[in-house]
């Protein structure tokens, strides 16, 4: 009763329109992490794989579960894995691994000789997010840094191909402009003492957009190419805002997300809606009962407020959305339109009609962004593939 529909299709055209503006040397590395931000990880990978250089995952389990459904194409595990075992597995099934610090590239080291087949790996680099990475954010930790990376660079059977960092928020210039400066000088002090690499990649889905230097060997899309970018904050530069109006619209979702409606019934004035007695209607009112809550992926802080869309028209939920259910007010629905209601498919994500209903507006009502609107759509929620 309840779909989530992933229209694969979309996912390759706004692949496919990213890779117009790229550099055609240029290498694309789509990130399909937490089950492609809710999409699905093994039904994406096989479709984009021909369009793409590089599948991202978090996980070293995330990039077995991609090998034991045949994805061929470079797997980097963006996340630091720790561990005789994990690094064994990603070694074992040419995971490429993220290093984080000289302990990690060392235990990678040793495990990859024992294995008797060097481990491929890329550096991660702290450039002002301050979370993951060798940090390197002023010119102390950047002399640091050198120093660190000089003894991984040192250790055996440890093919350093990548190197890599993160923007804290693209839209914010200024700010990722000093991220993009600290990367770019750690660069130049390695290339002082030899070192390079064949990949270093930074711009992720908005800084491709925003921030044309950001642009180098690869880019790393994840929302851009599940038509869930963000519109930026109010604080954002002009010209970004801009931008922003002019891109977001030409990368669709691609995630739709319907319930039938199972029930209808009309209550009197004054009664209450759902738990808590939290809604209390003053007129005769026709509801609409859909069999999907926050256990689904919606949020409790939605109530009142998301609106689905039933024969093309818009109609707003009422009372507290439970944990697998919902009312929606219809009394304005067309009597017409009645017949043979239940049963009918609203859209809680989608579109129907001339009217469409985007995680971003899911967002916005909760404050959030809109991948965590579509990664917390619960693998118990059927997806079904529109190829």
């Amino acid at each position: 009763m309840i779909i989530c529909q992933v229209n694969l299709k979309t996912i390759r055209q706004n692949i496919e329109q990213i890779k117009k503006r790229l550099a055609e040397q240029a290498k694309f590395c789509l990130v399909v992490k937490s089950n492609a931000y809710g999409h699905g990880l093994i039904e994406v990978s096989r479709v984009v794989e021909p369009l793409v250089d590089y599948l991202a995952v978090f996980e070293v389990g995330e990039g077995l579960e991609l090998r034991a459904n045949n994805i061929k194409q470079p797997i980097l595990i963006l996340g630091a894995a720790l561990g005789t075992a994990e690094i064994n597995q990603a070694i074992e099934n040419n995971l490429t691994l993220s290093i984080y610090h000289l302990g990690q590239a060392r235990d990678i080291s040793a495990a990859a000789i024992r294995r008797g087949r060097p481990a491929i790996a890329h550096l991660t680099i702290d450039s002002g997010l301050h979370r993951e990475g060798i940090l390197a954010s002023n010119v102390i930790d950047r002399e640091k840094a050198k120093a660190e990376i000089k003894e991984i660079g040192d250790l055996p059977a440890i093919n350093l191909e990548g190197v890599w960092s993160h923007l804290s928020r693209p839209s914010d210039l200024d700010y990722s402009q000093w991220q993009i400066a600290n990367f770019q000088d750690l660069l130049f002090l390695l290339q002082g003492i030899k070192i390079e690499f064949p990949l270093r990649h930074l711009a992720a889905s908005e800084a491709f957009f925003y921030l044309p230097k950001s642009y180098l060997e690869m880019i790393r899309i994840g929302s851009a190419a599940y038509g869930i970018i963000d519109w930026p904050l109010r604080t954002a530069n002009e010209s970004v805002r801009r931008l922003a109006k002019e891109i977001i619209p030409q990368f669709p979702a691609a995630l739709n997300l319907m319930a039938k409606i199972v029930g209808v019934k009309t209550v009197p004035p004054g009664s209450y809606i759902g738990y808590g007695e939290a809604h209390q209607v003053r007129r005769k009112t026709r509801l609409a009962l859909l069999p999907v809550g926050y256990g689904d992926g919606l949020w409790r802080e939605m109530s009142g407020q998301i609106e689905v869309l039933i024969a093309g028209r818009r109609y707003k939920s009422i009372g507290k959305i439970s944990m697998n259910q919902m009312m929606v007010d219809i009394t304005s629905m067309p009597t017409d339109q009645l017949d043979r209601i239940i049963g009918r498919e609203a859209v809680l994500l989608g579109g129907q009609g001339d009217e469409i209903i985007k995680p971003q507006d899911w967002a916005k009502i909760v404050n959030t962004n809109s991948r965590e609107i579509t990664v917390k759509i619960p693998q118990s929620v059927k997806r079904e593939y529109i190829i």
